[in-house]
């Protein structure tokens, strides 16, 4: 009876958070508009790097491109897409030397998601939850939350990496955070739209 009553509660909850995810546009949590400027500033409101949106089309996906500068000097081009199954993947980068590095792996999913990258011999787990979060006293109450741990060797040593970006709805990315084992979870950017 105890197995029946479990299985119940879980078709129940595992149906309603379907609908909920089926729901959400993930569109919504990385909109982007021609010219739109992202600047992400440190603690001191210092500019650490700035992106520059720009537009393309695609039969496939909704496709865009930034163009980054760290203090005025191009660093990046990164081409990304918003699939047809609700995901946003980095497509494709281009530093400033006109060098491509073809990539594609998610950044971001619906809540309640789980995926991996695999380069070489780093691989990156990502988990993506609902949040909220304020940032520079502003706070953004519907969010979702993407973890990141990045593992890799230094000789034969195991290293790991985590980091977390909160994606608020109708902004896209807000607020970023690294961890570290002495400092724990602290702050890394947030970043203005303009």
């Amino acid at each position: 009876m105890k197995n029946t009553w479990f299985f119940a509660f879980f078709l129940i909850t595992s149906s309603i958070f379907a609908q909920t995810n089926q729901q959400i546009n993930i569109y919504d949590y990385f909109p982007a508009k021609n010219g739109q400027i992202r600047k992400y500033v440190d603690q001191n409101g210092q500019e650490i790097v700035t992106e520059t949106v720009r537009m393309t089309d695609s039969e496939r996906a909704f496709i865009f491109v930034t163009e980054k500068t760290f203090k005025g000097s191009p660093t990046a081009i990164t081409f990304y897409s918003i699939e047809t199954n609700n995901k946003v993947y980095i497509a494709l980068i281009r530093n400033p030397f006109g060098e491509r590095k073809p990539v594609d792996y998610i950044i971001l999913d619906v809540p309640g998601r789980s995926w991996q990258y695999k380069e070489g011999t780093e691989i990156t787990f990502f988990e993506s939850s609902r949040s909220s979060v304020t940032v520079a006293g502003k706070n953004y109450a519907d969010c979702i939350l993407v973890s990141e741990r990045t593992q890799y060797y230094e000789g034969r040593t195991l290293v790991e990496k985590k980091k977390r970006i909160y994606y608020a709805k109708g902004y896209g990315p807000v607020y970023e955070e690294i961890y570290s084992e002495e400092k724990g979870w602290y702050f890394n950017s947030r970043i203005i739209l303009e």
